[in-house]
This record gives C-alpha cells, structure tokens and sequence, in this order.
C-alpha cells in the first residue's frame, strides 16, 4: 500500500512542471516511511513477531526482494 502511494508523489513531483511540487511530495513520501518504519516496530512487538521477522527476510519493505 504505501508503496503505490511513494509511487503516485514520485510521479506526481516528477510529472508536475513546477519544482514547488516536489516540497510536498518529500514531505509526504517522508511521512510514509515514518509510518511503515512504526508500523514495522509495532509488528516486531507483537505476537506475530517470529512470522513477521521471517516475512522481513524473505521481501523488502516496500519493493519485493527479486534476489
């Protein structure tokens, strides 16, 4: 999910021909990898933990692991 997100403000920073797009853009893709990185935390608290960490290992935390 938040990956299709940081790819909508890449694009739309990236598309737009005014480089003031590109503040909020930073500032948004920003906010979501705070969000991801607390959401990860949280997950690694939790009782799923050891399924988690094992899901950690094997893709990445926003693209997929292709190696």
């Amino acid at each position: 999910m938040y990956a299709s997100y940081i790819l909508f403000w890449a694009a739309y920073a990236t598309g737009s021909a005014d480089w003031r797009a590109l503040l909020p853009a930073f500032v948004i893709i920003s906010v979501y990898v705070f969000l991801a990185l607390s959401e990860e935390r949280r997950m690694l608290a939790s009782p799923a933990s050891e399924t988690y960490a094992k899901l950690m290992a094997q893709a990445g935390m926003f693209w997929p692991k292709l190696w």
